[in-house]
């Protein structure tokens, strides 16, 4: 758990490691894949480089986009290789408002922005490759024997596709932000709707709280299950319905661990401990207050990870 030092060398305030009640484990398999898209990303960007050098700027845009793309997927499969949380984030910060002073935690943009990037570069390559088809220089950019017309409306699909599903993510979002005082928890939510944006504010004193819960969604994908991480905090107040979430009651805030920017066993460990020592609040309006939130070094997530299930295995 969280130790109550004063010191302010880095990880100090941290004692114990939290406990690993979600598991980060290394997954070779989408490792592996993120080598193959940083392979296809090199070749991507040559391709881009040799098209300028050749004066062929309408094919450069359509191997850029293809270079985006796999950009976008090499950001994506290192995530879900494992690699995150890496260290302690730099956009947790200390924050202040009529609750006091304390620390605040944001969404993470990589996976929204990645995915915006993604579909992006498919768009732009889809319609470079409809536009050199019909010029005659389908075999620049569609595979060999898709210079046809059904090959030039499967791309004209993927064009109009590709660009809706940007444009569905960039208008479309919602962030969220954890703000966590002496006195309480606050979560501000901020949803974007083309050109509105609805705002949401929730305070809970750590007198309403009555319990810190770790849950998770469970989302079943043919022999294997995408697990979420989620924090429940079980309060007594009686929060209105229309400031409530997906997956929330009136007595029950759901915080999707895995969107934020704080490794979800450290951000879990310091709520149970916030919760439990109201003696040691105030540690949170300290001037190193963020450091509580330092993941232990990713090798040891890694090893606790094989070793939770070589437990069950074993169990």
């Amino acid at each position: 758990m969280i130790a109550g030092s004063s010191q302010t060398n880095s990880g100090s305030l941290v004692g114990k490691p939290p406990a690993t009640v979600w598991p980060q484990s290394l997954r070779v398999a989408w490792l592996a894949l993120a080598a193959l898209m940083f392979m296809l990303a090199v070749v991507s960007g040559f391709s881009t480089i040799t098209d300028i050098r050749d004066e062929e700027p309408g094919i450069a845009v359509g191997t850029a986009g293809g270079f985006i793309l796999f950009v976008g997927l090499l950001l994506s499969t290192i995530m879900l290789s494992g690699f995150r949380w890496i260290g302690l984030s730099r956009r947790i910060s200390r924050c202040g408002s009529e609750y006091g002073e304390g620390i605040q935690i944001p969404t993470g943009r990589a996976g929204v922005l990645s995915l915006s990037v993604m579909f992006v570069g498919c768009s732009a390559y889809a319609l470079v490759a409809v536009i050199a088809s019909y010029s005659g220089l389908g075999n620049k950019l569609l595979p060999a024997g898709r210079d046809t017309e059904t090959g030039r409306t499967y791309m004209a699909v993927l064009f109009v596709g590709a660009l809706v599903i940007a444009t569905v993510l960039l208008m479309f979002r919602s962030s969220t932000t954890l703000r966590i005082y002496p006195g309480g928890v606050e979560r501000f939510t901020r949803k974007r709707m083309l050109f509105s944006v609805r705002r949401s504010e929730i305070f809970l004193p750590w007198d309403n709280i009555q319990n810190v819960v770790a849950d998770e969604i469970v989302i079943a994908n043919g022999q294997s299950a995408v697990r979420h991480p989620i924090i429940k905090l079980q309060n007594s107040s009686n929060v209105p319905d229309r400031m409530l979430l997906k997956f929330e009651s009136t007595h029950e805030l759901a915080l999707m661990a895995k969107l934020f920017v704080a490794e979800p066993n450290t951000l879990l460990s310091l709520l149970r401990f916030l919760k439990d020592s109201p003696d040691q609040r105030d540690i949170v309006a300290r001037p190193d207050a963020r450091e509580l939130l330092t993941p232990p070094p990713l090798r040891e997530r890694f090893r606790a990870a094989r070793q939770a299930k070589k437990a069950v295995s074993d169990g």
